[in-house]
């Protein structure tokens, strides 16, 4: 669940970065690949692709971020299903963390259409 957390110093301490680097998708140019802890090597990354559809456009499932009920995580399934969605999945990590400050996204990506608009999300992975 989601909480707020107050510190008196920023960054907290003992905290550290943690980033994920996207591996070989599987199956090689599909939309489904993985994420892990170490850089890729020469030749690992890995070219992601999917189509979009505007007859069928991308759903979200959750509240919009100026939600004010606050009505907390919901379950990707459903969206992650779709085939114009990337989806990126790391191994189980073998602690839990909090994770706090700003979370970003670097992607490079090339786009038909004249313009694109791109959501990245970080999602806990739940045992169904």
């Amino acid at each position: 669940p989601s909480e707020f957390l107050e510190f008196d110093d920023w960054p907290p301490p003992d905290v550290s970065e943690r980033a994920l680097f996207v591996r070989s998708p599987c199956p090689p140019g599909g939309r489904l690949g993985a994420l892990g802890t170490m850089p890729p090597s020469s030749g690992q990354g890995g070219l992601l692709r999917y189509t979009y559809d505007p007859r069928n456009p991308t759903t979200y499932a959750g509240a919009g971020w100026l939600n004010m009920r606050k009505d907390g995580p919901r379950s990707q399934r459903d969206v992650e299903m779709r085939s114009d969605v990337l989806v990126l999945t790391s191994e189980p990590f073998e602690h839990s963390f909090d994770v706090v400050g700003n979370v970003r996204a670097t992607l490079f990506m090339r786009c038909s259409a004249p313009e694109c608009d791109v959501v990245a999300r970080l999602c806990v992975v739940r045992k169904p």
